[in-house]
């Protein structure tokens, strides 16, 4: 039975063939084989080679399209970790709330973090320590914040805004990002927030100001229950401007600060005043101090800076 598929060959070598020659012959036609067999083993490894290569680059070139169109690597079961710090971004603040050119337009950069306010435990000496304080206001408050070298507080201020559209604007807050002003009260608590806002409103009607003001403290309060709130009078004009406009003139600034001083015993809140500190004897913002006729230069916010925190601070020692 084992030998049933054994198979003999005869190799017949012609009459009168040296047997010698005949091995011979038989050793080239056995080499000539194994040259054959030799060349095609070669050339299937060589054509495997190429496919497994090309298949490799094509599964690359998938692996690469698909990063690029969905974020995540097919050949890792695992997507890949989140990125969830925020970009720096430039914000330009501009000093300018009315007509007229500003005594200055600084852009400054701000370093998107988390919701929470990062805080430099080394103040410079130039600073003045305003611990957890917060102002809210329009582009002379952006004056303070770049100007007055206040150290620990927050301000949520922007050109142009007003007591109509401050609980809807989204305001970037150096060292804590872009926020709403409900956003900033819910993560934040401050021990006195103070405000400074109506001279873009001027224009509209007197009551319906108080109105949105009224609604703006009320807003505050239902947050902030143990801040001290403080309403500060809004800056006079130069006198040259205020006889020259018929909206923006110190006769309608002060009906404005009388209306928010009464406001402002209604609520059983502070109120301040910082205009005698720049006015001039006409009782209008000093010519000297004033570029365009709104805003003060630069080197007298921190004058004004150190006034508030002053002002606020007696005041509430006298509580």
């Amino acid at each position: 039975m084992l030998m049933s598929n054994v198979k003999i060959y005869f190799i017949y070598l012609p009459n009168g063939t040296n047997t010698e020659k005949g091995m011979v012959l038989i050793m080239k036609k056995s080499n000539l084989i194994t040259l054959l067999f030799l060349g095609f083993a070669l050339s299937s490894v060589i054509i495997f080679m190429t496919l497994h290569g090309s298949n490799t680059q094509m599964k690359d070139e998938l692996t690469n399209v698909t990063k690029v169109r969905t974020g995540f690597d097919i050949s890792n079961d695992e997507p890949p970790e989140c990125n969830t710090k925020e970009p720096d971004t430039d914000i330009p603040h501009q000093t300018q709330q009315t007509s007229g050119s500003t005594a200055a337009e600084p852009q400054t950069k701000e370093k998107q973090t988390d919701i929470h306010t990062t805080i430099s435990d080394k103040p410079d000496s130039n600073q003045t320590v305003a611990g957890d304080l917060l102002f809210i206001g329009d582009s002379r408050t952006v004056g303070l914040m770049e100007y007055a070298q206040i150290d620990k507080a927050d301000f949520f201020c922007s050109t142009g805004i007003t007591v109509f559209d401050i609980l809807k604007k989204t305001v970037s807050v150096p060292g804590t990002g872009k926020v709403t002003l409900e956003e900033l009260l819910f993560n934040k608590k401050y021990s006195t927030i103070c405000i400074m806002l109506g001279v873009n409103e001027m224009g509209y009607k007197f009551e319906s100001i108080v109105s949105e003001y009224t609604k703006l403290i009320d807003f505050i309060r239902e947050r902030e229950p143990e801040s001290k709130i403080v309403i500060s009078a809004n800056l006079h004009v130069t006198k040259k401007r205020s006889d020259n406009d018929d909206i923006y003139n110190n006769k309608s600034i002060d009906r404005l600060n009388s209306a928010l001083s009464e406001l402002a015993d209604s609520l059983g809140i502070y109120y301040i005043n910082v205009n005698p500190l720049f006015d001039d004897a006409d009782g209008a913002l000093s010519a000297d101090k004033s570029s365009d006729g709104t805003h003060l230069y630069a080197k007298y916010y921190a004058e004004w800076g150190k006034w508030v925190l002053d002002k606020t601070a007696s005041l509430i020692r006298e509580e």
